[in-house]
């Protein structure tokens, strides 16, 4: 194990290539300790610059919120998707969001049958009022692999709900 210091002065241990025979699940917890790691120190950062200076200085506006401002979420989109057998990928589609505020839409995936939040990774982000297809073989390197994907819609606000799942398997 190595020990990492920030500039700072704050110390961490980091595990290495140690996680190499522990397969995908030691991924996701470096990934899970390093986010709250960041989610720690920027959680401080943002109020030291607020502190400095004005609301509407373009530094603190341009700073992004870790968490999203208090108020309602979008509807859920319906996503649809299959084997997309010309395209050898995944083909989504969903229902378009009708919010006013609505940004983006995001599209995530869990390498497994069921959809598993805490496995999801981000495949793409798409402007809202845009496309309401895509097109991905993520998840699904090899024939009979089963792969989840959801669509989120995110408000300005940065709020989010995510679709119903859908599970597709490469044939």
């Amino acid at each position: 194990m190595g020990l990492r210091t920030s500039s700072q002065g704050e110390r961490w241990s980091s595990q290495g290539d140690s996680c190499a025979s522990q397969g995908d699940s030691c991924g996701l917890d470096k990934r899970n300790a390093l986010q709250i790691r960041a989610e720690e120190i920027l959680g401080r950062y943002r109020p030291t610059v607020e502190s400095l200076f004005a609301p509407e200085n373009p530094l603190v506006l341009s700073i992004p919120r870790l968490r999203p401002l208090p108020g309602r979420t979008p509807d859920a989109v319906v996503l649809t998707g299959g084997w997309d057998a010309p395209h050898a990928q995944a083909r989504l589609t969903w229902s378009a969001s009708t919010d006013a505020d609505l940004a983006s839409y995001q599209v995530r995936m869990s390498p497994a049958a069921t959809y598993q939040p805490e496995a999801e990774s981000t495949l793409a982000t798409l402007p809202g009022g845009g496309a309401l297809e895509y097109l991905t073989a993520a998840g699904l390197p090899t024939p009979g692999e089963t792969a989840s994907y959801k669509i989120y819609a995110i408000l300005t606000t940065g709020n989010e709900r995510g679709s119903n799942a859908v599970a597709v398997t490469r044939p």
